[in-house]
């Protein structure tokens, strides 16, 4: 099994990125609150539209 995630990247990234969820959960209760995602949704709005402006240059080749 540990040799399966080790080959596999993609699944190796997203391990990753849910332990970067579940660990702060477990260490403050208050983490995963609704207060506390609808902040931080507010937070990445404009990122997620730089981030799709970015996309849509690259996918059209300037």
């Amino acid at each position: 099994m540990l040799k399966f995630i080790q080959n596999n990247r993609e699944i190796t990234a997203l391990l990753a990125v849910v332990l970067l969820f579940v660990l702060p959960g477990f260490l403050d209760r208050q983490y995963l609150s609704v207060q506390t995602l609808t902040m931080v949704y507010s937070s990445a709005q404009i990122l997620i539209l730089l981030a799709m402006g970015a996309t849509l240059v690259m996918l059209t080749r300037n």
